[in-house]
């Protein structure tokens, strides 16, 4: 029984709870494109559903839709950006796991001399 505790303890101790498996460049990068639908719903119902009988292109002209499309425009900036974080970040990663991994010799790769 003692042997299936301490099996448990260890598989318990095991398990990281902290931030290192947290990716906080997609978190980010989901709640832009979260917002960025969120702002295109808001535009379709608009449309969809004109107020005190404004016509559609009407309601393209209002402070409204300027805000949203400026804001959306805004979303899709910094989507990109967080694209470009997140592929620096990836070179920056494979550049230090090369630097850290011992460089083999080019005449023995597989160490046997």
């Amino acid at each position: 029984m003692d042997e299936v505790a301490s099996l448990s303890n260890e598989l318990v101790r095991s398990i990281p709870l902290d931030d290192r498996l947290r990716d906080p460049v997609k978190e980010g990068r989901d709640e832009l494109e979260a917002g960025k639908k969120g702002i295109e719903g808001r535009e379709l119902d608009r449309i969809a559903m004109p107020k005190s009988g404004m016509e559609p292109e009407q309601l393209q002209g209002c402070k409204g839709g300027e805000k949203d499309r400026d804001n959306r425009e805004r979303i899709e900036q910094d989507i990109e950006k967080n694209k470009v974080a997140k592929h620096e970040e990836l070179k920056k990663q494979k550049r230090d796991r090369q630097e850290r991994e011992p460089d083999y010799d080019v005449f023995d790769p597989w160490g046997l001399y």
